[in-house]
């Protein structure tokens, strides 16, 4: 166990990310990589939590809510605005009210220039000058990316600072999921 009072599926995380923290703090890792892998195991996670919560809710004690989620649980786990807005409206937790939250989603933005860019800021990035200027000066103080145009350049610092950006959100979210999930009951 890595702490009590922790779930299992908070433990598993941490123990994914853990494994990762040393290659990065001894500069063995792709800073790719660990972006890539750490933004895979939030998502993962919050995934999980939202299965979690919404098997476990009182909706699936009845047909019509029962016929609600399967018809819907898909669209819960399709994107980051989704995962957010279903764990609002369903289970009164407020990612967007965490800092962790949204640090992540500096995270997430430089996943996808990884993915999507590939390894610079996307048109959709790019649209407007001062979102830009924002998140260049967020990824150069979170993950230590500094840009050039639109090219990303990673630290040796990026890949621990993914790995702990990931960790931190997702030690923040236990206690809330924890505690939807006891209302629940």
């Amino acid at each position: 166990m890595i702490s009590t009072g922790i779930s299992v599926a908070t433990e598993q995380a941490l123990r994914n990310l853990s494994v990762f923290l040393l290659d990065a703090s001894s500069g063995h890792l792709d800073p790719r990589s660990a972006v890539i892998f750490s933004s895979t195991v939030a998502e993962a996670y919050v995934d999980q939590a939202l299965t979690e919560l919404a098997t476990s809710s009182v909706a699936v004690g009845s047909a019509f809510g029962s016929a609600m989620l399967d018809r819907h649980s898909d669209g819960m786990h399709g994107s980051w605005p989704s995962r957010v807005e279903w764990l609002r409206a369903g289970f009164a937790i407020t990612l967007g009210d965490l800092s962790e939250y949204n640090n992540l989603t500096v995270l997430i933005e430089l996943r996808n220039a990884i993915v999507h860019g590939p390894d610079q800021l996307t048109e959709r990035q790019v649209r407007s000058v001062s979102d830009v200027m924002t998140l260049r000066h967020r990824l150069e103080s979170l993950v230590n990316v500094s840009t050039q145009g639109r090219s990303l350049h990673y630290s040796p610092l990026t890949p621990a600072a993914a790995i702990l950006l990931a960790r931190k959100f997702v030690i923040t979210l236990d206690p809330l999921v924890q505690a939807a999930l006891k209302k629940a009951h």
